[in-house]
């Protein structure tokens, strides 16, 4: 019979816990999951936007939606993008998880604002099945973000790549002044060119915008695939 710790294991060394993790994203080969949130005090926040670009199944991140309000992080998770990464926003990532082909998963057990942070290692369990269950949970309830690289010769989206970039900062929650910050353009000019997308779209909301837009395939094809 196996014992708990066969099962979890606790790390309170940061540097241990950095290198357990760089170790798992390296060796991922099948699927790798991830809910990406606040404080990035282990992994910093400048690596948060990154994965492993070898897994050839799932690759899905789920990110609190305050990781996009970080100036210049949303230009810097586009500029790592790599094609087969699928990401999504969610209003509140209430924890960190990465799980890697379904064999082991590591999640903060500890904020780490609080005190040192505690991190769990889970192995293969129910346990750990219950954990890739709650990451699609969370999946599910989450906005698409269009920041990965598309297939060579893709070019559905019949917009151009900054008002694809407005869209998903817009849908992911981000207020205009926000979206004007990542954009590296102004206020006004959010508002302008959100009002031009309506137009284009025929709508008078940015909810109905929203819709449109995935309806009509401007952010990213397939994003329900993996859902």
């Amino acid at each position: 019979m196996r014992s708990v710790a066969d099962v979890v294991e606790v790390v309170l060394d940061e540097v241990a816990v950095r290198d357990r993790v760089q170790r798992m994203m390296r060796n991922a080969r099948r699927e790798f999951l991830a809910l990406v949130t606040p404080p990035f005090r282990v992994i910093a926040v400048e690596d948060a936007g990154r994965t492993p670009v070898h897994v050839s199944g799932a690759n899905r991140t789920v990110y609190d939606r305050r990781v996009l309000e970080v100036p210049g992080i949303a230009e810097l998770m586009r500029l790592h993008a790599q094609p087969g990464e699928d990401w999504r926003v969610h209003e509140r990532v209430p924890m960190k998880l990465i799980v890697v082909d379904r064999e082991i998963a590591v999640l903060s057990a500890v904020q780490a604002d609080i005190g040192p942070p505690a991190t769990m290692v889970v192995h293969r369990s129910s346990l750990l099945e219950a954990l890739v269950g709650y990451f699609q949970f969370v999946w599910s309830e989450a906005v698409p973000l269009p920041f990965r690289q598309a297939p060579a010769g893709d070019h559905t989206s019949i917009l151009p790549p900054e008002d694809q970039r407005l869209l998903a900062l817009m849908l992911a929650g981000l207020p205009d002044r926000a979206i004007a910050t990542h954009l590296g353009i102004g206020h006004r000019s959010v508002q302008r060119r959100v009002r031009q997308l309506m137009d284009l779209a025929g709508v008078s909301t940015r909810a109905q915008l929203g819709w449109q837009a995935h309806k009509h395939g401007w952010l990213t094809e397939d994003d329900d695939k993996a859902s």
